[in-house]
């Protein structure tokens, strides 16, 4: 069950003063930047598997939701998963990005939700928080990623896939479960992938490839899941 409304909100507004540069005064470059995440787990150009379609929880029945989850490709707990995607500037090829890998919540009856905050560097503007539950992070240092034409890739690991068995937190096997908070959306476009990832109700028995679903190249621009877009230099209010 997803719990992690709360704790994204309190953590946004503890953190953004002490970690994220303060916003400069936002002048539009006249660029167009955009992110387009990928499948988090397994290594880059390996079949990624899809054992959950777009829920908030996947019970029996599952409820309809924006996550994801995905098949860590292990037997048991302890496999890598990946910040991965697309990352585009519309003018040049540059870096553009710095992300911020953090822990939203770390409890042991709760599930635990780690997030990349994404922030572009000309204004230093948080932008977009991709989320990643039943996973821990053993790398938080910030880093800088180039951007470019939709052919610029980029992937990290981030952490590992942990077992989250809690008694507030519906956890089955070791996955990871993909989604993101809303965020800056007076000035930031949020685009899922729904024409090729299933809904929920369409596939809640892993492996979803034996219903048709799937397997998806991790570092394909074809396979993204979900999309954050905007005008560089606008600092949202």
């Amino acid at each position: 069950m997803i719990r992690w409304l709360g704790p994204t909100a309190a953590i946004i507004g503890l953190a953004l003063g002490m970690i994220i540069p303060r916003p400069a005064s936002g002048n539009l470059t006249g660029a167009q930047l955009a992110v387009a995440l990928t499948p988090p787990t397994l290594a880059s150009g390996s079949s990624a598997e899809l054992n959950c379609g777009w829920h908030t929880a996947c019970g029996s029945p599952p409820t309809a939701g924006t996550a994801l989850d995905w098949e860590d490709g292990g037997t048991g707990f302890g496999n890598p998963w990946y910040f991965r995607g697309f990352f585009y500037v519309s003018d040049s090829v540059r870096t553009a990005y710095r992300m911020y890998p953090l822990v939203n919540n770390q409890d042991p009856n709760t599930c635990d939700i780690m997030t990349v905050w994404i922030t572009e560097i000309h204004s230093g503007a948080l932008m977009a928080i991709p989320t990643y539950m039943h996973v821990n992070i053993t790398s938080s240092a910030n880093f800088s990623w180039q951007g470019g034409p939709w052919t610029v890739y980029n992937s990290r690991q981030i952490g590992t896939t942990i077992d989250d068995t809690g008694s507030s937190c519906g956890f089955a096997g070791s996955h990871v479960h993909e989604d993101h908070t809303s965020y800056r959306t007076n000035v930031v476009t949020i685009t899922r992938n729904t024409d090729l990832y299933p809904t929920a109700s369409q596939c809640h028995t892993a492996p979803c490839s034996s219903l048709g679903y799937g397997p998806y190249t991790n570092n394909s621009i074809n396979n993204w899941i979900r999309r954050f877009a905007w005008a560089e230099g606008v600092v949202p209010h």
